[in-house]
């Protein structure tokens, strides 16, 4: 089992969506606890990233550790934007 990290920036991101989205958004949280096959934003490097209907969680997996960060979560349009400036 992983333990979940939150970076400041994710929570405040978190903070400003709808509740029902905030809700889902724990839901998938607690799934990522548990090991299981994870989509690699780019082949390579430790970011991951999870889909909520139209918003992106965005995280980064810590193996030795076994600790999930997450960095950041927002719409399709937003986590764009972010993919372009870290790559």
């Amino acid at each position: 089992m992983y333990t979940i990290k939150f970076k400041p920036e994710y929570l405040r991101r978190l903070e400003k969506l709808d509740i029902r989205v905030q809700k889902r958004s724990k839901k998938i949280i607690d799934k990522l606890k548990y090991p299981k096959k994870r989509r690699y934003l780019k082949k390579g490097n430790p970011y991951f990233v999870e889909e909520l209907g139209q918003y992106r969680i965005l995280y980064k997996l810590i193996e030795i550790d076994k600790i999930i960060e997450l960095l950041f979560i927002g719409n399709h349009k937003e986590y764009e934007k972010l993919y372009k400036n870290l790559f």
